[in-house]
Order: C-alpha cells, then sequence, then structure tokens
C-alpha cells in the first residue's frame, strides 16, 4: 500500500506515531525509516510525527533498511525473506509515488547495504560453509553488484577469523547453521575507499580497503589491533564514520537492572592505536535493543539515538538533554534503520 497524503497536506488524514516534545527548538526537518514488527513499512514523518509516506511490504519480507538514493529523487530499500529459509534478496529503488524504478538482485542478502557515488550497491551476505567440527557455520561477506550487472566478492570472514563460540553461537537466527559473525552494519567511506563492517556476535569491527579487500584496521573483539579505553563496545549495532572523523554506534551491555543499550562515540588515535570514548546517552535508561538500533549526528550537534526493538527515537542534545521522542505506533512495531532528513521536496519532483 501507498499513501500519498504527502500531496494533500491534510493533517486531519494523516496516521501519526506517538511524539513527546520536551524542547522548543529541534532540529527542524522529517523522519525516514523502516517500521517493523508484525510486517514492514517504510515511512516519512514530520516531527510531530504525522506519516507524510507510508510503503507496506508483502508478508514474510523483512525490509529493515531504507536510505535515501544518491540521485536525490528515489529511496533504496532492501527486502529478503523473514526466516530466512530462501533466498529473495533484493535492493529495490522506490519513488515516492510508489513506482519502482529498478530492482537489484543481491544473492544471499542480509541485514544492510549501501550505495556507492559510482552507483554501485554493497551489501553484506551470509557466507555458510561445513565445517568438520560444527556441522554448518553461518559467517558473512561483503559483495558489490556493479550498474552493469557484474557482481564482485570484496570481502569473506572465513579469510580473516578464526571461528569463535560465543553466546549466540547456537541460535535459531539462521536456518542453514551456527550464527557466528552475524554482520549487522556497513559504511562506506568515499574519502578513503574504504568500508566499516560492524560484527555483532564477535563485538568487532574491521575497516576494509575497497580495492584489495584487505583488513586496514580492526576494533575491537577479544585480539584488539585498537584497545578501548575504559569500557569497549559490545553487541555493536550502525556503527559508522561521523563527519568529525570519530567513531558513533549503539552499544549494548549490563546496566544496573539488566541489560542496557546506549550511544556511544570514540575519538581513534593511530599512533596510539586506541579508541577513546568522548561522548555517550544511554546508560541508566534501562533501555535495551534486542536487535537493531544506532545513533545519527543531526545539524547543529545533536544526536538521533534509535533503540530499535524499544520502539523508541530520541533526540540528544550534547550536554545529554532529552528534547524529542518518537514511539513507534503499537507494542509490537519497532524501528528499523532511520534517517534524519532537513527536506523532501527533491522527493516529490
Amino acid at each position: 500500500m501507498i499513501s500519498l497524503l504527502l500531496l494533500t497536506g491534510c493533517a486531519a488524514e494523516l496516521d501519526r506515531l506517538p511524539v513527546t516534545l520536551h524542547a522548543e527548538q529541534v532540529a527542524e526537518g522529517y523522519i525516514l525509516g523502516a517500521l517493523l514488527g508484525e510486517g514492514s513499512s517504510l515511512f516519512i514523518a514530520d516531527r510531530d510525527g504525522y506519516i507524510l509516506w507510508r510503503h507496506d511490504g508483502p508478508a514474510g519480507v523483512l525490509t529493515p533498511v531504507v536510505a535515501p538514493a544518491l540521485d536525490g529523487q528515489h529511496l533504496l530499500y532492501n527486502e529478503f525473506a523473514e526466516d530466512r529459509t530462501i533466498d529473495i534478496g533484493a535492493v529495490n529503488r522506490l519513488g515516492i509515488d510508489g513506482g519502482l524504478a529498478e530492482s537489484i538482485r543481491t544473492e544471499s542478502a542480509h541485514h544492510t547495504f549501501t550505495e556507492l557515488p559510482d552507483g554501485t550497491v554493497a551489501y553484506l551476505a551470509v557466507d555458510v560453509r561445513e565445517t568438520e567440527e560444527y556441522g554448518g557455520v553461518v559467517g558473512d561477506r561483503l559483495i558489490e553488484v556493479h550498474p552493469d550487472g557484474s557482481v564482485t566478492q570484496v570481502f569473506t570472514v572465513w579469510e580473516h577469523f578464526e571461528i569463535t563460540e560465543h553466546a549466540n553461537w547456537s541460535s535459531n537466527h539462521y536456518p542453514q547453521g551456527h550464527d557466528w559473525t552475524h554482520g549487522n552494519a556497513l559504511y562506506y567511506n568515499a574519502k578513503t575507499q574504504s568500508y566499516l563492517i560492524s560484527f555483532r556476535n564477535i563485538s568487532t569491527v574491521i575497516e576494509i580497503d575497497r580495492a584489495s579487500g584487505e583488513v586496514l584496521r580492526e576494533f575491537g573483539g577479544e585480539d584488539q589491533r585498537y584497545d578501548v579505553e575504559g569500557s569497549g563496545f559490545l553487541y555493536q549495532h550502525g556503527v559508522h564514520w561521523t563527519d568529525a572523523g570519530t567513531l558513533l554506534m549503539t552499544s549494548s551491555g549490563t546496566g544496573n537492572d539488566g541489560l542496557e543499550t546506549w550511544a556511544v562515540e570514540y575519538a581513534v588515535d593511530p599512533d596510539s592505536r586506541q579508541l577513546s570514548e568522548i561522548w555517550s546517552y544511554g546508560r541508566g535508561e534501562e533501555l535495551h535493543a534486542r536487535a537493531l538500533g544506532e545513533a545519527h549526528r543531526l545539524p547543529g550537534g545533536n544526536t538521533l539515538v534509535n533503540w530499535g526493538t524499544e520502539g523508541l527515537l530520541r533526540e540528544i542534545a550534547p550536554d545529554g538533554k532529552v528534547l524529542w521522542e518518537m514511539q513507534g505506533s503499537a507494542d509490537e512495531e519497532f524501528f528499523g534503520r532511520t534517517w534524519f532528513l532537513e527536506d523532501i521536496s527533491a522527493f516529490l519532483d
């Protein structure tokens, strides 16, 4: 279903996500995101929570990531089977009128993708191997689909990591075997032509050279190439570089009353090979994202924090003050990937 109420401007007709405003001044703009739960939907909402546009996906299909396309006029979103028993992976280019401009086949895809300036779509795919000791083991690989349709494998975990068992080793997330590395975030740095990939289950982030597939740097994990000053990150999500060259992500661990998820930002010192925490929010808030989550720096310096399965977005000031928050529309509905958009007029051209 496509809602075109964006074109009517009639707020009385619009569905609304619950919003609480804690300050008079918040960043002006819109929220683009995915809603997950009983089904999967894409949406654009204003800062008052009114859903200006919505696209509902088919039953049994997950669409956790949506992003503005680099052409400025389309949205890109991924899809794969919710139970992961069949391979229907694709990244779709969608107009706001509901027209599907392109569907890019992404074989064995899961979780996330990114679009490169040259039109290439890069994505994370499962890499399943049969092992003598463990049977089926599910790792990850990084794949590029180029504009001419050719496909390149840039990296596979099987050529870099040694298999290690962990707390989620025997989860039923993948029917193909043990859930080993569980790649969950992918970010491309056009300046350095390198990728960041986050592996949740081994609490590790690596930076990879696009051209060679060589691992340039490794953050976190049991055998850290970069030490983390103070508390290290665990079960991280949404890892990316900020414009200031810092690492921003969400991390989970044990709080005062159980598991918690917080946003954390690290400065990276290549000389001392150390990560130093310079900002965080969420410790002590008793919020835990069982899945998903991310943090994005907004224009002006505030941070939009997404708690994934908690169904909560918050805009946080640098001093930790909560300025604004949005919730999923129902207990069973939560947020996938979200973006802050300063303007949406280009989508209507």
